[in-house]
């Protein structure tokens, strides 16, 4: 039995922040339902991507999905339903649109006291930036986390806002739901991207509010301004990664790279600092990635190849842990899929299953909420449902 047993979620977001969130909840052992508009023509909201697509796999693993349409009087009432049985509710409107399509805190507290609501936005329910649309590289460049080199921008690489925004969403979730168990109140959660966000520049900010000014102290390399932290090419065109922090590190790779005379000077600045660089760069240039990963590992040193997404899921420690695993899909067979991040002593998070087709588990959700086959079949007719 995994952690978060017994809880129902109810997931009417669209996009990564909200569905990752629910994604955690639901390997940790919640039932999660995604609640999909209908792919009828009368629906007026359209599904995003297809349920055999990378996105759709990746985000709905564990759940159960029902394509209803909400925004119909039939539809509102299945959802109300669904409601009254649920601990959590999670959406990514734009401020004021639950309340004007009925769903809103206030009409979903009335129907279950004890829910706990959750809004997604890009800058939060109050504010001037409140009704502003925006996506993930707005909000990395709004709070100070796009990096500048050369003259361009540099990308993460990743939607790091939304993700960094799903996993503070689901920190909140696991939070209420605690004070829910303990007083049987249920609660509203605001959770803006931009806020998610700048809670990372943590050290940075206080550095900020200290010196009112962006200086370099000795102790801020996360921007690859010193060669003890850094990214360096080698022979065979690769990259490792080096962070030889603490002074015994910075010893040992010193020594390593028959330079003795560095150990003094790991915090040189200006021409000092380059000479170091020089020396380096040109150093790794002489071996092979993994010739210098080994060397560096056995003398305990911290480094790491700098690795492509395929080198990432075929690394050893990753299959160690259980983080890529193998489930059935109904369309394509055996898929790969990530695991889950977090291992419990008592209770482990099982195998994930894969994503459920688009709509799949419709007619067994209305069933447990008590509709008969003839109102399932009417709700079909007049495009309430999807027609699975």
């Amino acid at each position: 039995m995994r952690p978060c047993h017994g809880i129902t979620v109810i997931d009417l977001s669209r996009y990564l922040p909200g569905r990752f969130c629910t994604l955690m909840l639901a390997d940790l052992g919640a039932k999660v339902i995604t609640v999909e508009p209908p792919r009828v023509p009368s629906a007026t909201m359209r599904p995003i991507g297809r349920d055999t697509g990378a996105r759709y796999l990746a985000l709905n693993r564990n759940k159960k999905s029902i394509a209803l349409d909400v925004n119909s009087e039939e539809g509102k009432d299945i959802f109300y339903k669904l409601a009254r049985r649920a601990d959590v509710f999670v959406e990514g409107f734009r401020p004021g649109v639950g309340e004007r399509l009925g769903m809103g805190y206030g009409t979903i507290k009335k129907i279950n006291p004890k829910m706990v609501y959750v809004s997604i936005s890009s800058f939060g329910q109050k504010g001037p930036y409140r009704n502003f649309s925006s996506h993930d590289i707005n909000q990395i460049g709004m709070a100070g986390l796009l990096p500048i080199k050369g003259s361009d921008p540099v990308p993460a690489g990743i939607f790091l806002s939304d993700t960094i925004t799903a996993f503070t969403a689901t920190i909140g979730v696991l939070s209420a739901l605690i004070h829910a168990r303990r007083s049987g109140e249920g609660q509203y959660i605001d959770v803006s991207m931009l806020d998610a966000l700048m809670s990372c520049l943590n050290v940075k900010a206080m550095r900020h509010f200290l010196g009112g000014t962006p200086a370099v102290e000795d102790d801020d390399f996360s921007s690859f301004t010193f060669p003890f932290y850094n990214a360096y090419q080698t022979k065979d065109e690769r990259y490792i990664t080096i962070a030889a922090v603490e002074p015994h590190f910075w010893k040992r790779l010193c020594v390593l790279m028959g330079r003795k005379d560095f150990v003094a000077r790991q915090f040189d600045k200006g021409a000092g600092r380059e000479e170091i660089f020089e020396y380096f760069r040109k150093s790794f240039a002489t071996k092979t990635r993994g010739e210098w990963i080994k060397e560096l590992r056995e003398t305990d040193i911290p480094c790491g190849p700098v690795n492509s997404v395929e080198d990432a899921l075929r690394d050893p420690q990753v299959a160690c842990r259980g983080l890529v695993t193998e489930a059935p899909h109904p369309l394509l067979g055996r898929i790969k899929q990530l695991g889950a991040p977090i291992k419990f002593s008592e209770t482990p998070c099982e195998s994930p299953a894969a994503a459920p087709l688009y709509g799949q588990h419709t007619i067994e959700i209305l069933e447990g909420l008590g509709y008969s086959r003839e109102s399932i079949d009417g709700f079909r007719k007049n495009g309430v449902i999807e027609p699975f």
